[in-house]
């Protein structure tokens, strides 16, 4: 796979709890960022999670998400319902313009296995402090 700067993804919806996770590749190594939000309920601070990791533990996630094959995906998924769950995925490889790809309750084939790398890898970050919500929102 090329040599990916970043991927940014976020699912959620009006009702319930959003997701924001960030990764960013500097020498080969991920730094990762995880927020959680809701819509509902706005609070000025929200839970953050970091996580810096090793090349060889990175390498290894490299792998996998070059199995979902996400840069294949079309721009849009949608489905005729109103409510439930939109997404988002921003990434850029290097030496590539960024592409966004959003779905609003219509998905990939391969989701499940998407969702399933990104939510163990969010689950396995330490807490760090909380973040302005502002400041996750605007980098979507």
């Amino acid at each position: 796979m090329k040599s990916l700067n970043h991927l940014i993804f976020w699912r959620g919806g009006y009702f319930g709890t959003n997701e924001l996770i960030i990764f960013r590749t500097s020498n080969g190594c991920l730094d990762i960022d995880y927020y959680l939000f809701s819509h509902e309920n706005p609070q000025e601070t929200i839970p953050h999670f970091h996580g810096n990791w090793t090349k060889k533990r990175s390498n290894r996630w490299f792998t996998k998400i070059e199995q979902t094959h996400f840069e294949l995906w079309e721009n849009e998924y949608w489905a005729d319902i109103y409510d439930g769950e939109q997404w988002k995925l921003r990434f850029q490889f290097e030496g590539e313009s960024e592409r966004i790809i959003f779905g609003s309750n219509a998905y990939p084939e391969n989701w499940p296995q998407f969702i399933e790398l990104m939510t163990t890898i969010a689950r396995k970050l330490p807490r760090v402090e909380n973040a302005k919500i502002k400041d996750a929102i605007g980098l979507l």
